[in-house]
């Protein structure tokens, strides 16, 4: 049987895993943006919507963004986006959480910076301003 675990990776971010049979996908390669999108990403839980304060970067499964109140690991989250004639939204989950106080670690702008798991991310990373993924 597998066993959630909560865990703190090298950069100090907090995400979750099972100790049997997964891969922990922070760990795979990440391009930071060109530019940050010009449209309005807005990250959605059951309970609330958080606008992003910043794009930090983005992999091959998920995103990583700044809001403004921390989300529990593994919230269930839908992703939108919205610019000239471009709506859509990918669903998700929170990965792991990095709070303001992380020192050098932390958000750009002061805010939580959390993980995304994306479970259709080339919905919403082809609109996203990326040169390409090593």
């Amino acid at each position: 049987m597998e066993q959630a675990t909560m865990t703190q990776d090298s950069l100090g971010g907090m995400h979750t895993g099972t100790v049997a049979g997964s891969t922990d996908q922070r760990y795979e390669s990440r391009v930071a943006l060109e530019h940050q999108p010009e449209g309005r990403l807005t990250v959605c839980t059951p309970f609330e919507r958080l606008e992003t304060r910043h794009v930090r970067d983005v992999s091959r499964n998920g995103i990583s963004v700044e809001v403004d109140r921390p989300i529990a690991p593994n919230t269930p989250i839908k992703v939108e986006y919205q610019a000239d004639r471009i709506d859509i939204s990918v669903n998700g989950r929170l990965a792991w959480l990095r709070p303001p106080s992380d020192g050098a670690r932390a958000a750009v702008s002061g805010g939580y910076l959390v993980g995304i798991e994306l479970f259709s991310p080339g919905l919403l990373l082809n609109f996203l301003p990326v040169s390409n993924f090593d």
